[in-house]
């Protein structure tokens, strides 16, 4: 989960990791980017805020495919 806001990243974490999930968290695009370089496992959902200063959510999202194409990718 990408999320600029502090307060809406730590209640989506929560929330995500009461309902089973691994939750990895970034509050910048660069920071996620890096925590999935470094993750060995599949990424298997990815929620972003759309406006984020330097890269929106979209572009993130591109991102992260080129570095692990999937073929089931919904973009």
């Amino acid at each position: 989960m990408v999320e600029d806001d502090p307060s809406s990243l730590q209640v989506s974490r929560r929330m995500l990791e009461n309902l089973g999930y691994k939750a990895f968290v970034a509050a910048t695009p660069n920071e996620a980017i890096h925590k999935a370089a470094e993750h060995a496992g599949e990424v298997h959902l990815l929620l972003t805020d759309v406006v984020m200063p330097k890269m929106n959510g979209r572009d993130l999202a591109q991102n992260l495919l080129s570095q692990n194409p999937s073929p089931q990718h919904p973009l």
